[in-house]
């Protein structure tokens, strides 16, 4: 999975199996952060905070996904959505390798949907399935989860122009909290603006169950 995905590793990891989590980088002004296992990310949050500049992201090359790949029988790759990042089409560029199964997913989403995929499929391996049998089911898996946010800050939404300077300023004196969704498209989609965190906990809620939510993860 590229870092999209906030599993660093996994539990009770499949036999003759490795997880790898390949980094984007994070560019606030000058300085460049690998979101890696060795990223600090409260002095990243702050340094992103105090800059008037724009923050960027860079996906991971095709390279870095090769050393990912190197040595394997078989590969199960999940990216963050296409919507916002390049790097399935770098994950996809090695999908050819005529020595190697390789399966390309785009998550059409982000973080904690991309984590229950990462954990699914180390419990499919787990269970001896052939690799087809492995991707068949991960399809299926990954057309029933979904992704629900609540934005307390919107600082960067603002810098990189997506949202209005003066609404902006509004959302953050009002204690307003933005929810929203990962669409089947994979772009993220404003669904509520809730007064505070107790209303966006509500608003999530309400969103889970008109969803079908009827317990599980």
């Amino acid at each position: 999975a590229d870092s999209g995905c906030d599993l660093r590793e996994i539990e009770n990891l499949a036999t003759n199996t490795e997880y790898i989590n390949v980094p984007l980088t994070v560019q606030v002004g000058e300085k460049h952060y690998k979101d890696d296992a060795t990223l600090d990310i409260d002095a990243m949050m702050i340094e992103m905070y105090e800059s008037k500049e724009k923050t960027a992201s860079a996906c991971p090359s095709p390279d870095a996904f090769l050393e990912a790949y190197r040595g394997a029988e078989n590969v199960i790759a999940i990216t963050i959505t296409g919507g916002l990042s390049g790097s399935q089409n770098s994950a996809q560029l090695l999908e050819e390798a005529p020595e190697t199964n390789i399966e390309v997913f785009d998550s059409l989403s982000a973080s904690g949907e991309m984590v229950l995929f990462v954990q699914k499929a180390n419990e499919l391996i787990a269970q001896g399935l052939s690799f087809e049998e492995v991707v068949a089911a991960l399809k299926e898996y990954l057309a029933s989860t979904k992704l629900l946010f609540a934005l307390a800050r919107v600082d960067n939404l603002v810098k990189n122009g997506r949202l209005n300077k003066l609404v902006g300023a509004v959302i953050g004196m009002l204690n307003i909290r933005l929810v929203g969704n990962a669409s089947p498209e994979g772009t993220l989609n404003l669904l509520h603006k809730a007064k505070g965190q107790k209303k966006a906990v509500q608003a999530v809620w309400s969103e889970m169950k008109k969803n079908g939510y009827k317990g599980g993860r």
